[in-house]
């Protein structure tokens, strides 16, 4: 499922090797030379297993024979960071999913035991960055997590893939010897084994065209390395381990002629071994296998310049009437906490075209969707918020003229942006609230040690809870329906002894009342530990309407844009509360969330229109966020935010991925991550029908930043290129949602 790809694209290259023969003149020749440029990503998924028969004490009364067989499953990303003079002079390679399994029978005079032993290699999910010196060699240039030891320290750097060509024209026939510095790791038993010797051929045996009609060479491989392997021991040389081997194999490597890069490879072999280990004199036979297959990507990370377009700061909100957006041009989020601003961008030069609106950086803004006709911009900000219990409220910015209208909570109008409430008197509101502290040596009801708010919806009043419970909020509208919000936080200590940090949310409740011109008195106020605070968000154009996105709930809402209407959408008990990702089918009839991972296991759940949960699966290896954005590609499937466990030294971790849901397959899984953005993570994407474009965070923790830029991803060519160099942006709007 990894591998989908809901824009019908391929990797660059498979191994699919047909039994087609290429015609050719007896003295045809043949480039075998790769060509990576700065920018490839080769991607190698591959088995290794083995088989060893292990005797301790060979030929004597006291000989011990152990049988393991072994098996590994690998998944490598190795990106070219530079090119100098036509080499390349910095890789990082990323290892993804390894999962080891062994199993080992031994008979030590109770009959054979068999006990089986799954396990992940050191390296998965870490990447390294490598200078790579003229002659090969390579050396890690930063500082490692610490779960990577001595001896993975040792071997990464001779951990590369079986460089087999010759670097110039062949016939079919003709052999040449390949040195043992440019065979990687094959064969070798442990990081230790340092080689010795090689002798090793190969063979242009023939060429083939694949289904693909690509031309690729066939290279028949053989030979024989000897390794030594020496570990000194800490207790004295009587333990030390000093092992001698003989690694013999034969196979076939595939070349794809067509795009000059290596497609494979295959082979098996057996090895010899005798020494000593832990100073006990040992034989060892083995017999081996390894196979792999390449694909190809790019990612481009050069920092370009876009150029400048508007105003740098802004004391207050202002528009900038326009035309319809431009098809091939996407709009943009930024925010530096100065100054927030939508900007046009033009993918093909990477240059802003034009300003839409600016305003102070105080306020928040996310989640953007462009209307089919691309003359609207919905979107979610905090810009109301002190009106407004909700932390963010959904706005529409008419980009022709320049208006920009308020469409949730319920009392907005739709018309421009809300104002307070005020019936022309005003009122005092007054109330004391009560909680239940649940600490065994107390269990009773309080008033005191409760720090909070009070608040009132659709108006700017509020007041704060005294050390007693009492609170008063002075100035409320009189004579209309109001709905006050009442939450704190618990004490900081409980019995001389922190309160854990998660429990010190004393909840949220929420009362509706009318004051009159004498005050209301709300008596005591219970305070519900469960409530949580709430955002609209996420909004999808649904014709005349809509479909807006309550977090914190298992609800929508269906708002008629311009001619303001409120229709609820509940999902039921099927949808927790950490729930994101949501957007609604431009249709309307299908609606898609993902389930937070954190805790288990992350999904995705599919709606119909009406709140039915239509099917739901669950996406291993990914992490899924209640935060996560999503869109519908006109092909009719949902793409979501993600990201993968991925460690780069000591601070950067995970990166970012995409998962996909096809409706009438039910499927969900993860089509693609980017290895190579460790410390990034997805904020915001979109698509313009062809590519995807996306937005990701870098965390610095060193420099305790976050930098926001725009990534375009091409799927036909597997190709990611870096878009802006303005670290501050925050979302990304074209199609839709």
């Amino acid at each position: 499922m990894r591998r989908l790809m809901p824009f019908g694209a391929a990797a660059l290259l498979a191994l699919v090797v047909s039994a087609t023969p290429e015609f050719s003149a007896q003295d045809q020749t043949y480039l075998l030379q790769e060509m990576l440029g700065a920018g490839s990503v080769r991607t190698v998924d591959g088995r290794h297993a083995m088989d060893v028969t292990l005797t301790l004490a060979p030929g004597t009364n006291y000989a011990v024979t152990t049988t393991t067989e072994f098996e590994k499953s690998f998944h490598i990303e190795e990106w070219v960071r530079a090119v100098a003079d036509g080499r390349v002079t910095e890789v990082q390679r990323s290892y993804g999913d390894m999962p080891t399994e062994s199993v080992s029978v031994s008979d030590l005079g109770q009959g054979p035991q068999k006990v089986k032993t799954p396990g992940v290699d050191p390296k998965a999910h870490q990447s390294f960055v490598m200078k790579v010196r003229r002659d090969g060699t390579r050396e890690i240039t930063h500082d490692t997590h610490l779960s990577i030891l001595e001896k993975e320290m040792a071997t990464i750097p001779r951990d590369t893939e079986p460089d087999l060509l010759p670097g110039r024209k062949v016939k079919i026939g003709e052999s040449w010897k390949v040195p043992g510095g440019k065979l990687g790791l094959i064969g070798m038993a442990s990081g230790q084994d340092v080689m010795k010797s090689a002798d090793v051929t190969a063979t242009l045996k023939s060429v083939t065209r694949n289904e693909q009609a690509q031309s690729v060479a066939t290279i028949s491989v053989s030979g024989t390395v000897h390794y030594e392997t020496f570990v000194a021991s800490g207790v004295g040389a009587d333990f030390d381990t000093h092992v001698f081997s003989e690694v013999s194999f034969k196979g076939n490597a595939y070349f794809n002629l067509t795009y000059s890069l290596m497609a494979g490879f295959e082979w098996e072999g057996t090895s010899q071994a005798s020494g000593k280990m832990n100073g006990s004199t040992i034989a060892a036979t083995t017999t081996y296998s390894e196979a792999a297959q390449y694909g190809y990507a790019q990612v481009f990370d050069e920092a370009p310049d876009n150029g400048k377009h508007g105003p740098d700061a802004a004391a207050k909100l202002e528009t900038f009437p326009s035309g319809a957006i431009d098809p091939a041009h996407v709009v943009i989020a930024r925010n530096d906490g100065k100054i927030a601003r939508f900007q046009v961008f033009d993918p093909a030069t990477k240059k802003i075209v034009k300003t839409l609106l600016v305003m102070p950086g105080a306020s928040s803004i996310q989640n953007l969707a462009l209307s089919p006709d691309r003359k609207r911009l919905a979107f979610s900000s905090s810009l109301n918020q002190y009106i407004s219990l909700a932390r963010a409220d959904v706005f529409v910015l008419e980009i022709e003229t320049g208006k920009l209208n308020q469409v949730t909570p319920h009392w907005a109008t739709g018309d421009g942006v809300a104002k307070a409430l005020d019936t022309g008197k005003t009122a005092t509101l007054t109330g004391r609230i009560i909680w239940k502290d649940t600490d065994p040596a107390v269990n009773r009801d309080r008033h005191d040690g409760f720090s909070g708010l009070v608040r009132v919806d659709h108006t700017m009043c509020n007041g704060k809870v005294n050390a007693d419970g009492t609170f008063e909020v002075k100035g409320v509208p009189v004579g209309t329906a109001l709905l006050i919000s009442i939450s704190g936080m618990l004490p900081s200590y409980v019995n001389g002894k922190p309160r854990p940090a998660l429990e010190k949310f004393g909840g949220t409740t929420m009362v509706e009342t009318i004051a009159d011109e004498n005050g209301k008195n709300l008596g005591d106020v219970r305070i519900s530990p469960n409530h949580i605070d709430n955002s609209y968000d996420r909004p999808c154009w649904q014709g005349d309407a809509l479909l807006v996105n309550l977090s914190g709930w298992t609800q929508s809402y269906r708002v008629g844009y311009p001619d303001h209407t409120w229709q609820a959408v509940d999902y039921g008990a099927q949808l927790q509360m950490l729930a994101g990702g949501f957007s609604a089918s431009p249709d309307g009839k299908l609606v898609a969330f993902c389930h937070d991972s954190s805790g288990g296991e992350g999904s995705v759940s599919m709606f119909s229109g009406t709140g039915k949960l239509l099917w739901q699966q669950g996406v291993p290896g990914t992490t899924l966020s209640f935060t996560a954005e999503s869109i519908w590609t006109p092909e009719g499937m949902w793409l979501c935010t993600a990201g993968v466990q991925n460690t780069l030294g000591k601070s950067l971790f995970g990166s970012p991925a995409l998962v996909v849901a096809l409706p009438e397959q039910k499927q969900a899984g993860r089509i693609k991550a980017w290895a190579q953005l460790a410390g990034h993570r997805v904020l915001s994407l979109t698509t313009d029908g062809e590519n995807g474009f996306f937005v990701t965070h870098q965390t610095l923790i060193e420099r305790n930043a976050n930098l926001g830029d725009l990534w375009m991803w091409e799927p036909e060519s597997d190709t990611l290129t870096r878009m802006t160099s303005l670290h501050d942006l925050v979302g990304v709007a074209s199609y839709g949602r």
